[in-house]
């Protein structure tokens, strides 16, 4: 879209009262501008992210779309959508792109043109026709992100967004919208130990993952395993529900474990995955719950214990640097050593 009628491009025309003796076509003439020198010559902001948004789309060429709001003295609704097959109990972001598109529109209390910015637009954001956030008012300075935060409730899947010009009066309050999102927020899952676990035939096998989120309500979980290389998956029956604590950093977070087992041959290959989400039900619905980017995959070797003995294994704290030692007999030629840190005592992540 291109938000002038003669489809310039050139950002940069004369503004009235300094049109000047130019007339369209020439470039810097003020009748390129809508309403003969007065709206910015934008394009639209879909998929910017800039103040500046997208170049006016040229003749015969193919832009974006964006609402455009020459609003009337009095305040009114402006956009109304209704939104449905939303989570329930789950934390969504709200948000738009708006511009104030005209910095010459302002009148006095006697209709006279003052060519100052004017009435400057504010929009209220409305759910469910209850007032959530006001925008404030938007000066001359192109494209501002405004949004906010809210929740659904615990059974709710509907809303109905509106949006309402909140500034009254003619003589500017002229503004565009455009990038309506509505979006939440993924919790980040951490699988423990590693993605590739190797272990030997009876060892005592135990994974967990970490949750980590800015909410505080993604307690429901469940791990879930794959035997044909991640091509199906199944319930593992493992399932919980664990409030998640302040980390001291903005987000919540806690660990769930898998029962711990004993590996045998039987297990080998199999890939274990760690799905959450905000409540029972939506813990089976894919479109509601988040699994994590990585799996656990269980290595599961016929391991041969070697006759090499760790007689001592100490450290020391040196310019706030950590010195291990470690002292073996009877050591077996070529054998590696792996060294493992935990937080816990009972995590372990290899650190070289």
């Amino acid at each position: 879209i291109n938000l002038i009628p003669r489809q310039s491009t050139f950002r940069n025309a004369l503004k009235k009262p300094n049109c000047g003796s130019f007339s369209p076509p020439n470039i810097n003439a003020c009748g390129n501008r809508m309403f003969g020198g007065h709206w910015d010559i934008i394009g639209d902001h879909t998929g910017s992210t800039t103040p500046d948004g997208n170049n006016p789309t040229a003749a015969n060429a193919t832009g974006g779309y964006m609402l455009v709001v020459n609003s009337d003295y009095a305040t009114g609704e402006a956009y109304r959508q209704s939104i449905t097959g939303l989570c329930p109990n789950t934390s969504y972001e709200f948000s738009l792109w708006v511009r104030n598109v005209c910095t010459n529109c302002g009148i006095d209390s006697t209709g006279t043109q003052t060519w100052k910015p004017g009435v400057l637009p504010n929009l209220t954001f409305a759910i469910d026709d209850l007032d959530r956030y006001s925008s404030g008012m938007v000066d001359t300075v192109g494209w501002v992100k405004k949004g906010f935060m809210f929740k659904t409730g615990p059974t709710q899947e509907d809303i109905v967004i509106s949006i309402r010009n909140n500034a009254s009066g003619g003589g500017g309050n002229d503004w565009a919208i455009d990038d309506i999102a509505l979006v939440t927020c993924n919790p980040n899952l951490t699988m423990l130990p590693s993605a590739t676990t190797t272990v030997c035939v009876g060892d005592n096998v135990r994974i967990s993952a970490l949750v980590r989120s800015f909410f505080d309500n993604y307690t429901e979980w469940m791990w879930e395993r794959s035997t044909d290389n991640g091509a199906t998956w199944q319930n593992t029956g493992v399932t919980g529900h664990t409030p998640a604590l302040d980390n001291g950093s903005g987000q919540y977070e806690y660990e769930a474990f898998y029962p711990t087992f004993i590996s045998d041959p039987s297990t080998n290959g199999h890939i274990y995955r760690f799905r959450v989400a905000s409540t029972p039900g939506n813990l089976s619905e894919p479109d509601c719950s988040f699994l994590n980017f990585t799996t656990i995959q269980l290595n599961v070797d016929d391991c041969q214990i070697l006759p090499t003995k760790l007689l001592s294994f100490t450290g020391q704290l040196n310019n706030g640097n950590a010195y291990l030692k470690w002292v073996t007999d009877n050591e077996t030629p070529g054998a590696n050593y792996e060294v493992e840190r935990s937080a816990d005592g009972i995590s372990f992540t290899k650190i070289a």
